[in-house]
């Protein structure tokens, strides 16, 4: 403690040592930057974190698990065509 007393140029090391035993002094730093930063504690935004999707979303998934189901459908399709033709062609494990 006195090296860092001594490079921090404070004399009376008792103080910095009082300076230590502040409960705060451990979190101010962290304090400034979020408050700098715009950090928020994830208690504070627990339930934005377990939002599943956000209002309004409805449509835009229903669209999205019908273009997934039409994608779907062409492979199985696809490669039923693909698989029909091999066997024409007598190919093995077709």
């Amino acid at each position: 403690m006195e090296y860092v007393a001594e490079q921090l140029g404070i004399a009376d090391l008792s103080v910095a040592k009082q300076y230590l035993r502040r409960p705060q002094t451990r979190l101010e730093h962290r304090w400034e930057i979020a408050e700098v930063d715009g950090w928020r504690d994830f208690a504070e935004v627990r339930d934005e974190l377990y939002q599943a999707y956000h209002e309004g979303m409805e449509d835009q998934l229903g669209a999205l698990g019908l273009v997934i189901n039409c994608i779907t459908l062409w492979n199985t399709v696809y490669l039923d065509r693909i698989l029909q033709q091999l066997r024409e062609e007598g190919v093995r494990g077709a």
